[in-house]
């Protein structure tokens, strides 16, 4: 903007030096252009390439006059997103520039190093309204999360702080859990895929202390183990009682959302979580998923949930958990009030697990819940017919039920679709990779009166793009075992072409050609072994790595 008029600049061109644009919002507030600014939002679109020879240093010049043109206004956000080169002139552009009243600040995927970080934290006690700070996936390091926590610390007021995917290691968690502990007035902290390991889960704990007001916490993917929850999970009552007026604990619910994923957890760990669930009388929603808990680690989770009426989410999804963890989980779910979500996924429930699950949605007195994830477990036919009950009795309301995967057939597809008609609020049904057969899958077809794409079925087992009558809904599963060797394969339709793959941040793009399908053939991928004319079938029939199966699938 220049002369304070209120238009924004026009974006520059595709051949203009500078890598920036932005994007300038007002709010509602101080509306028109005569009356006092309002909120304003600031997005910056860094285009490549930023780090090439003069270029960078052009760059960053050019940031840093977009973002000092605001400087005395009433910025309040900014949000710069990922970017593959230059991250750090970025970072060292906004820290150079940036209006002292920002309250949020967003840079994901900029991918800086420790000087950047460095810069940044320099600037971050500058920002005296800031109450967001998110750093999420930007390759910090410890030592970059060690120069961010210091800036941290110039903030008591921090309400919101995301260093996720920074590979910050336990050095780096320990330096971060230190400096949280002057953010007295923190709400959400998020630490997720940082490989902290026991040392930073210690540290945190002892952090929890001075956290009254905590309401997330997220811990996935850092190999915290059992010895790391043993040193974590005595502070969490602390962050679950809130202060009076005089700074004294009165015990009301802070901590609402506590999320462990992917820690290699067993059932010693889940033991010890336990004992001290009943002091968080506030927390709405606990995910244990992706670790190694066994039966006896879900039936020590089910008696400490009996104390948590608030708890509405509860995932335990790939675990180890049988008919027996099952069981205990329904006598639990039998009497919770406020459960909406149960995820027990890829797990080894059988039929006696689901029969029972099944038994207690049906008479949950508050009928609350609306998803059941049970995909990918051992059940047949009696667990499907169970479901159906369930599915049909007029007080169950359940919206979303997943159970791809298992060994359901045509009995208990066909109870499944004489109960459908009798659940109208039913959204979404994920049955694909069963072994149901043409007849079932088409009864369930004409039965199913939910939105389109929400039926997703197919007539028998095997690899994602199966032939089968289901919706054009994309396959909720990738299965890769037994995929690398030889061995015929029921023959297959060619999906639709695929655009976009994803795994783990990475995308790899894709377009299916003509040229493509020739590859197909060069690389060994039978053709239309008894599907039909134009289908093809299978797999390759040499050794290859699962992302060249997935796509030579495709």
């Amino acid at each position: 903007p220049q002369g304070g008029s209120g238009s924004a600049s026009p974006a520059p061109s595709p051949g203009h030096s500078p890598a920036s644009s932005f994007r300038r919002r007002r709010s509602s507030q101080g509306g028109g252009s005569g009356g006092a600014p309002g909120k304003l939002s600031l997005r910056l679109r860094v285009m490549p390439p930023l780090s090439r020879g003069s270029g960078a240093a052009g760059a960053q010049r050019e940031l840093s006059r977009i973002v000092r043109s605001l400087r005395a206004s009433h910025l309040r956000r900014l949000v710069v997103p990922p970017v593959a080169e230059g991250g750090s002139h970025v970072l060292h552009a906004i820290a150079q520039s940036c209006p002292p009243g920002l309250e949020e600040l967003q840079a994901v995927g900029v991918r800086c190093r420790d000087p950047a970080a460095r810069a940044l934290a320099s600037a971050v006690p500058l920002l005296r309204h800031l109450l967001i700070l998110h750093l999420r996936q930007n390759r910090l390091g410890p030592g970059g999360a060690v120069t961010v926590a210091e800036g941290m610390r110039a903030h008591p007021r921090l309400a919101d702080i995301s260093l996720a995917q920074n590979d910050i290691g336990p050095a780096g968690a320990t330096a971060v859990a230190r400096a949280l502990a002057t953010c007295a007035r923190v709400q959400r902290v998020d630490l997720s895929m940082n490989r902290i390991g026991p040392e930073g889960a210690r540290a945190l704990g002892e952090t929890l202390f001075s956290l009254p007001l905590l309401k997330v916490l997220v811990l996935d993917t850092n190999a915290v183990g059992d010895d790391g929850i043993a040193l974590l999970a005595p502070a969490l009552p602390a962050a679950a009682a809130a202060p009076s007026a005089n700074g004294a604990a009165v015990g009301s619910p802070a901590l609402e959302d506590l999320a462990l994923r992917d820690n290699g957890l067993t059932d010693a760990g889940a033991d010890t979580l336990a004992r001290v669930l009943p002091s968080l009388p506030g927390l709405a929603s606990l995910d244990l998923s992706l670790n190694r808990l066994a039966d006896a680690g879900a039936a020590a989770l089910a008696s400490a949930c009996a104390a948590l009426p608030a708890l509405s989410y509860l995932g335990l999804n790939h675990n180890h958990i049988g008919d027996r963890g099952a069981t205990a989980l329904s006598r639990w779910v039998r009497g919770a009030r406020a459960l909406e979500t149960l995820g027990l996924g890829d797990n080894h429930v059988r039929d006696t697990g689901v029969k029972a699950l099944a038994h207690a949605a049906q008479h949950q007195p508050s009928h609350a819940l609306r998803t059941l994830h049970l995909a990918n477990n051992s059940f047949a036919d009696a667990g499907a017919i169970a479901l159906a009950e369930t599915l049909s009795s007029s007080p169950a309301d359940i919206r979303e039920l997943r159970i791809h995967g298992n060994d359901v057939g045509a009995r208990g597809a066909r109870a499944l679709a004489a109960a459908l008609p009798k659940a109208p609020s039913l959204q979404l049904l994920s049955a694909e990779h069963n072994a149901m057969g043409e007849d079932a899958c088409e009864l369930l077809r004409a039965a199913w009166s939910g939105p389109p794409g929400g039926l997703v079925v197919d007539a028998g087992r095997g690899l994602p793009g199966a032939r089968g009558c289901g919706s054009a809904a994309a396959p909720s599963s990738l299965p890769f075992g037994g995929a690398g060797g030889g061995g015929t394969k029921p023959a297959t339709r060619v999906p639709p072409p695929l655009r976009r793959v994803s795994f783990a941040g990475t995308n790899y793009e894709v377009q299916v050609t003509a040229q493509h399908q020739q590859q197909r053939q060069a690389t060994g991928i039978p053709g239309g072994q008894g599907g039909g004319s134009g289908d093809s079938s299978g797999v390759l029939t040499t050794p290859a790595s699962p992302l060249h199966l997935l796509l030579a699938r495709w």
